[in-house]
């Protein structure tokens, strides 16, 4: 049974595709449904910490991001999904270094499954474009882990300073990243409880939070380092067979890139760019990726950091006000989204524009 589903917003209206029970989305669409539903005015966002809702059209819960320093975030996961959720990620990317333990809830990808029965270890380095899958008949209860392989080498650095050998294999740099699936164990589990569950506030909260967090990172590297667990390649999705397009078909692709960048803040939805150009909505969605290597919701991205880049070094608006103006409903999202296509934050690419 096919059936699509819709879901507008003040920036833009995703086709989501269910297939027995299952939604299928591209990265850049899953993320922007998250941004889309979190407003940057969240009060119950405060100093380091921020909490998150889940789009509705994807479930209820939500999870909470705490940043423990520059360079070392713990997200804790309590969500309730409605459908199974299938996330493509059709380029290769950059990927931090990553620990994650579930107590409820199946995360499987053509890489290997993420379960209550094993933990997650993503090395830094370049991930392989990707299929995940987010089966949800249970909640989705859990901890995820993330810093710099540079936090990892402060944490842990060998005589030379640099990070410590046997840790190496987590910093793969331009090469390929390594995943792991080390055993769950009652001792990690209660460690992921403590976190749920902590009894403190305010710095100390952080403290304790911090060191939980590395207790669970030595808990789930204790049998790689022993050598009882083995590291498993990712393996790179089948290629996409794209559609070839005619040339009349090209030149209304290149004049939906030209609608797109002249309505950064509010671009139209799917449907009124098919209707638009003459075309059908597979044909768009489909001929802008072949074209352009992106999906319209990628390029919208990417088009909405350039010009917030632009902005910072050359006016003296502010970031929240540029996030707004480039279309971006939450500070948060936009400051990582930035960090991610230009290695530092919003605030620092303003500060070199004063230093300079």
């Amino acid at each position: 049974m096919r059936s699509t589903l819709k879901f507008s917003n003040n920036y833009s209206q995703l086709i989501l595709t269910s297939i027995a029970m299952t939604i299928d989305l591209a990265l850049s669409e899953f993320e922007e449904l998250w941004a889309q539903t979190n407003s940057p005015l969240n009060e119950e966002s405060v100093g380091l910490e921020a909490l998150f809702h889940t789009p509705p059209s994807l479930g209820s819960g939500c999870h909470w991001e705490i940043q423990l320093d520059a360079e070392f975030t713990l997200s804790i996961w309590d969500i309730q999904g409605r459908d199974d959720v299938r996330v493509q990620q059709i380029e290769s990317k950059e990927h931090p270094i990553e620990f994650g333990v579930l107590l409820s809830g199946c995360i499987s990808s053509n890489v290997g499954n993420w379960n209550q029965a094993r933990t997650l270890i993503s090395g830094g380095g370049i991930q392989r474009k990707m299929v995940v899958d987010y089966h949800q008949a249970q909640p989705m209860i859990g901890v995820c882990i993330e810093l710099s392989p540079a936090r990892l080498a402060m944490l842990f650095p060998g005589e030379d300073g640099q990070l410590e050998s046997e840790l190496e294999f987590l910093a793969k740099g331009d090469d390929w990243q390594s995943i792991l699936y080390p055993p769950n164990t009652a001792e990690i589990a209660r460690v992921v409880q403590q976190i749920r569950f902590c009894p403190y506030r305010g710095t100390t909260k952080r403290m304790y939070l911090q060191a939980k967090a590395l207790e669970i990172m030595s808990l789930q590297l204790a049998p790689v380092l022993a050598g009882g667990d083995t590291l498993r390649e990712n393996r790179s999705a089948e290629p996409e067979i794209l559609p070839k397009l005619k040339s009349q078909t090209i030149a209304k692709l290149h004049y939906a890139q030209e609608i797109i960048q002249s309505r950064l803040d509010n671009p139209p939805t799917s449907t009124e760019l098919s209707q638009q150009l003459d075309l059908s909505d597979r044909t768009l969605r489909r001929g802008f990726r072949s074209l352009f290597g992106t999906t319209i919701v990628g390029y919208l991205t990417e088009q909405r950091l350039q010009q917030a880049e632009l902005l910072l070094r050359n006016t003296d608006r502010t970031v929240a006000d540029i996030a707004n103006y480039v279309g971006y409903a939450h500070l948060g999202y936009f400051a990582r989204a930035f960090k991610r296509k230009y290695g530092i934050n919003p605030s620092d690419c303003r500060q070199r524009k004063a230093q300079a």
